[in-house]
């Protein structure tokens, strides 16, 4: 914790002391000495170090060449389409497309049952196949017909 800080903090000073206006006089060159020897100090307190940590950022920040406070923060890339001092103009979005209707599918057929066998049949196109035997019970009215055997079978 103390090596990052005390990183961050010699990196001010060297940026610091590369700027027009440092080194500071020799009250603010004093006055620094105090505070870097309260930071390295086992003694210190984290209260008394934070303190001071401030304070050598406050003096640091202070010096005179820093840009004024009183500047108002700005966009860093100013938005497409807007001049300055005018309003972005509001989004306006394409229409929604028509909501698609799905109609289900027909209700399948429900397997039919020989009650002579007990052969479950399954429906198969117009008719109905018995799955053992590959048969194909063909339609009449009112029921299916075994074309092989002329067994007739009722509709459910």
């Amino acid at each position: 914790m103390r090596g990052p800080a005390f990183a961050a903090l010699f990196a001010l000073f060297a940026s610091a002391a590369t700027a027009a206006g440092w080194p500071p006089d020799e009250a603010g060159a004093a006055r620094l000495a105090e505070l870097r020897a309260v930071l390295g100090s086992a003694a210190s307190t984290p209260a008394q170090r934070d303190a001071a940590r401030a304070e050598m950022l406050k003096m640091i920040l202070s010096r005179p060449d820093a840009p004024a406070a009183s500047m108002p923060p700005r966009a860093a890339v100013t938005p497409e389409g807007a001049a300055a001092g005018s309003a972005i103009p509001a989004m306006t979005l394409p229409p929604a497309p028509p909501i698609a209707r799905v109609t289900p599918a027909a209700k399948a057929a429900a397997p039919v049952t020989v009650p002579a066998t007990g052969a479950v049949l399954v429906p198969q196109g117009p008719g109905y196949v018995d799955p053992a035997t590959g048969r194909l019970y063909q339609p009449v009215a009112g029921g299916y017909v075994d074309p092989a055997t002329g067994r007739f079978v009722a509709k459910p």
